[in-house]
């Protein structure tokens, strides 16, 4: 190859290689937005703190309280009982956010939740 056709192959190549880069750039940030909407949103404590709750203990659970439906409007319990059955909540896979106080779950219709322990 002549010096004239090797300076436009090195020309094509670094148009190409800043493409490349502009296309990676564009990509990450896609990649950035989609895990932004995958995270999701957040459910406040506030939702199962408007329920009336039991104080109850137990032998192996210690402290715990419970909510019953019988006790609580029939509505609010009902939120509470859809948030946790969509996050698969039971006594060995409990469900809170990081900031609760309590944790979460459910069992034969009635919703327990029991003190976090405090995270060093």
């Amino acid at each position: 190859m002549t010096n004239n056709a090797t300076d436009r192959m090195e020309q094509a190549l670094d148009i190409l290689v800043e493409c490349a880069n502009g296309l990676e750039a564009v990509a990450l940030g896609v990649k950035q937005r989609v895990a932004e909407l995958k995270q999701p949103a957040t459910i406040g404590e506030t939702a199962f703190d408007t329920l009336t709750w039991q104080q109850k203990k137990g032998a192996k659970l210690n402290e715990f309280e419970v909510a019953t439906k019988d006790t609580n409007a029939s509505e609010k319990f009902q939120h509470t009982v859809d948030i946790l059955k969509a996050n698969n909540a039971s006594i060995n896979d409990r469900f809170y956010e990081p900031e609760y106080l309590h944790s979460y779950w459910i069992y034969q219709d009635t919703i327990y939740r029991q003190k976090r322990k405090a995270t060093p």
